[in-house]
């Protein structure tokens, strides 16, 4: 599955404008090749969900706590790079 079909999917869907802002944020291409399978796994996850449930606000906030989570996992991938020792916790 290609991430830009997938979103211009949900528009031609008709998904919510809240559904839509979220999903953009599950986008994986611009980050360097070694965090992109981490992030294509949560947005893999993300159009899952998404495809099962309707548009509503806990699945607003349950994108946003997705979202969240692979912010913090694309860190910890760049912080293991740029300061090697403090990828250990």
């Amino acid at each position: 599955m290609d991430f830009n079909k997938w979103f211009n999917d949900l528009h031609e869907q008709g998904r919510h404008v809240d559904t839509l802002e979220k999903a953009q944020w599950f986008a994986f291409g611009h980050l360097p090749r070694h965090l992109q399978p981490i992030s294509r796994e949560i947005w893999h996850t993300a159009a899952h969900v998404i495809s099962q449930l309707p548009d509503g606000p806990q699945l607003t906030l349950g994108l946003q706590y997705l979202i969240e989570a692979k912010d913090c996992f694309v860190r910890q991938g760049v912080t293991a790079i740029v300061v090697p020792g403090l990828s250990n916790g």
